[in-house]
């Protein structure tokens, strides 16, 4: 194995963003050479547990947002640009890159594992109407094709999509010791019988879609063939299956949003087990309890991820902290402290940081007018975005969207609140309090009692 390529698979081990950039942009510069590109091979055969080297050739390329929706290896990725020796026009061609495959609908990135969120406060903001435009094309074009007799049907086209997938994820029943299990996609099972197509359906109602419009008939002979297809695509993809750091980003994204539907500490295990900084961001933000109280187990986790960029985020807890929860983080603080090397930092490039200035109010805009989508799940999806956006202009949108006609909009705007200047969340509230759901009006109550707030006097004029 030649030096550099060594000496770079090191500094992703040890978490030193640092080092691996300036070896990145000397491969690019040089161009990816044959024995290059086979030291990467051996490396992730030998690390096929980790998604570290994904970490830092995407963080180098700033195509964070993009992580687990692109379908290549971090390999394959970066032969995109190679000849190229300057940094900030390696980050600007990965964007325009990117925004080509979006726009042509191309499956080297799939919607279906794009978390639109992720993409704001970075010059990928731009492509949101595209990527939610996309998401709603995907579900008027599903079709669910249905055996001959009625009792079977075939729900590959929707698990394809974005908003399908998400939906069959969240499909399942609980047990005691594994929490909520879909009944769906992770077999990759494409057939389902009636009795598991009823919640199915219901679902897609829930979302404003019509279930019986997308059934679509077979007769005997071409039901026989559709499945003689699946089974032999199924066999072709899985020999050879597709690139093992793909499918692990895929089993990535799909931990993380079960763990969003559910805490359940065997999602933190699993997360842990992937050695990713995209691992540990989601992490971060399950390692208070509702009430307040640390959880050891994901402070373990984040100790032994090694990401030494979690330091900061760690010494503020220890601060806030008091009894055992003190020792456990006191304890993981000093282990990373005594492996430090260099942080993680987000430099914007002065190029990509003009092109988001001249196109964020535009993002808002269009936003804006997805947040008036005839289909609530893009309306929801498009407030949700907006909340993530640090901007008045959009935090307003999201205010606006609490007189929205469905109640599933409504009670998602309440949900986002905590995300929101205190003046805007406060308004939100005021007006949820009066909504004619009690559900609404009960999850606005909750709200306004966790932020301590007294309606009555500070913001009656609301």
């Amino acid at each position: 194995m030649a030096s550099d390529t060594r000496e770079l698979f090191e500094a992703a081990a040890r978490g030193d963003f640092a080092a691996s950039s300036s070896i990145l942009v000397d491969f690019c510069s040089r161009g990816l050479s044959d024995a290059i590109v086979n030291d990467f091979m051996t490396y992730q055969k030998e690390s096929a547990r980790s998604l570290r080297l994904r970490d830092h050739i995407f963080a180098f390329l700033r195509l964070d947002p993009l992580y687990c929706a692109i379908q290549l290896s971090s390999i394959d990725v970066l032969k995109q640009f190679s000849g190229v020796d300057d940094t900030e026009e390696i980050s600007y061609r990965a964007f325009d890159w990117s925004k080509s495959l979006l726009d042509s609908r191309d499956p080297l990135i799939s919607l279906k594992y794009l978390n639109s969120e992720s993409c704001t406060g970075s010059i990928y903001a731009s492509l949101l109407p595209s990527i939610i435009d996309g998401k709603a094309e995907e579900m008027e074009l599903c079709r669910i094709p249905v055996s001959p007799d009625g009792k079977r049907f075939c729900v590959k086209q929707l698990d394809d999509s974005s908003y399908g997938h998400a939906l069959l994820l969240g499909i399942g029943k609980k047990t005691p010791t594994t929490g909520h299990v879909p009944i769906f996609p992770l077999t990759r099972e494409f057939f389902m019988d009636r009795s598991n197509w009823q919640p199915v359906a219901q679902a897609l109602v829930a979302l404003g879609y019509d279930p019986d419009g997308m059934l679509l008939e077979f007769k005997e002979g071409e039901w026989s063939a559709l499945v003689n297809s699946l089974v032999h695509e199924e066999k072709v993809t899985r020999n050879p299956r597709p690139s093992h750091e793909v499918d692990m980003t895929r089993r990535l994204y799909d931990c993380t949003y079960l763990l969003n539907l559910e805490y359940d500490e065997n999602r933190i295990y699993e997360l842990w087990a992937f050695q990713s900084s995209y691992a540990n961001e989601l992490l971060k933000s399950y390692v208070r309890t509702p009430q307040g109280d640390i959880r050891p187990i994901v402070v373990e986790a984040l100790v032994e991820s090694g990401d030494t960029s979690l330091l900061d985020f760690l010494s503020t807890l220890l601060r806030q902290s008091k009894g055992e929860a003190k020792l456990v983080l006191a304890q993981g603080i000093s282990k990373m402290a005594s492996a430090k090397v260099g942080f993680r930092t987000e430099i914007q490039s002065s190029k990509v940081s003009k092109h988001l200035d001249a196109e964020v109010t535009s993002t808002i805009k269009i936003l804006g007018e997805y947040s008036r989508h005839k289909h609530v799940a893009a309306r929801v999806e498009a407030i949700r975005t907006l909340a993530e956006i640090d901007d008045p202009r959009a935090h307003n949108l999201v205010r606006n969207a609490i007189f929205d006609d469905d109640s599933r909009v409504r009670r998602e705007v309440v949900a986002l609140t905590g995300k929101l200047s205190r003046e805007v969340a406060a308004s939100i509230l005021h007006i949820a309090l009066e909504d004619p759901v009690e559900a609404i009006r009960s999850s606005a109550e909750s709200a306004v009692l966790d932020q301590g707030w007294d309606f009555s006097n500070e913001y009656s004029e609301y």
